[in-house]
């Protein structure tokens, strides 16, 4: 697995969390060892918009993209004020 899907299967394991920018180097984790390159890895998936990012102080910190919930879209009746047209033909 890439260190890219690790750190992918990483944030998704706990989607709430915010993790350091040093908390994705140089470890051990239950889907396998995220190298000296996580950080940068991190940044390109952020770029990516995979993850989200924020800048707090001297750090960055990840964590899973939120998935935003779709608004609903109005009908064709509620756009028309309800309006209901009967044809005679």
């Amino acid at each position: 697995m890439t260190t890219s899907k690790i750190i992918l299967k990483v944030l998704e394991s706990e989607p709430n969390k915010w993790f350091k920018s040093y908390e994705l180097n140089q470890q051990s984790t239950a889907f396998g060892w995220i190298g000296s390159a996580g950080s940068r890895r991190a940044r390109e998936l952020a770029a990516k918009g995979l993850i989200e990012v924020r800048h707090v102080g001297k750090y960055s910190e990840y964590r899973h993209r939120q998935l935003e919930i779709a608004k609903p879209v109005m009908s064709v009746a509620q756009v028309m004020g309800g309006l209901q047209t009967k044809f005679s033909f």
